[in-house]
């Protein structure tokens, strides 16, 4: 059962980093998001995976901007390297006034220490899981689910990082080499396209 919890939640932050993070912020492909669906996935994934949505569409226009600096790029870094420094690649920097001006902050930015490092997601899972089962114990499995969604979060996040940009032919007008990686497609939901 917990496994399945686990797998539910990653599809759902995998659904809000392609729609909400990706498709709406860093590109802008996706116009307009109704403000409701907008405010949740910004908060699930604040609460859940600790990500700056502002900070994550800052990052991802610097990496399609600035390929020779780019900190996710394969080619100047090496695949295995990026796969396994991508989180702190992240975590480096800090949008400056200039950097994403068409972000609109909503009222999940407003929150105080909200995602802080995901932090407030594993106090959530903590407490859901004490009240559901009842016992202290439930605290463990609160614990397990928060650090097994994160996890593998953050491994499928590295690994789109890392193996969808790791070969292929370059793009017309672009000098990357991205590729389709089928293997990731379904629990990525597209996002390795």
């Amino acid at each position: 059962m917990l496994v399945l919890l686990v797998f539910l939640m990653l599809q759902v932050s995998m659904i809000c980093n392609r729609i909400y993070l990706h498709c709406f912020l860093a590109h802008r492909a996706i116009v307009s998001l109704h403000p409701a669906v907008a405010t949740f996935m910004h908060l699930w994934l604040s609460v859940l995976t600790g990500i700056d949505p502002k900070k994550w569409a800052w990052k991802h226009r610097d990496h399609h901007n600035y390929k020779r600096t780019d900190p996710y790029n394969p080619f100047e870094k090496g695949q295995w390297h990026v796969f396994f420094m991508t989180w702190l690649y992240y975590a480096k920097g800090k949008p400056g006034p200039k950097d994403v001006v068409d972000y609109r902050p909503d009222c999940v930015d407003r929150i105080p220490f909200i995602g802080y490092r995901g932090i407030s997601g594993l106090l959530i899972l903590v407490a859901v899981g004490w009240v559901t089962t009842g016992s202290p114990s439930g605290i463990w499995i609160g614990a397990a689910v928060w650090l097994s969604h994160l996890f593998f979060f953050a491994l499928l996040f590295s690994a789109l990082n890392a193996f969808a940009h790791e070969a292929g032919r370059p793009q017309e007008g672009n000098d990357s080499k991205a590729i389709n990686v089928w293997w990731l497609f379904p629990i990525t939901w597209g996002e390795s396209f």
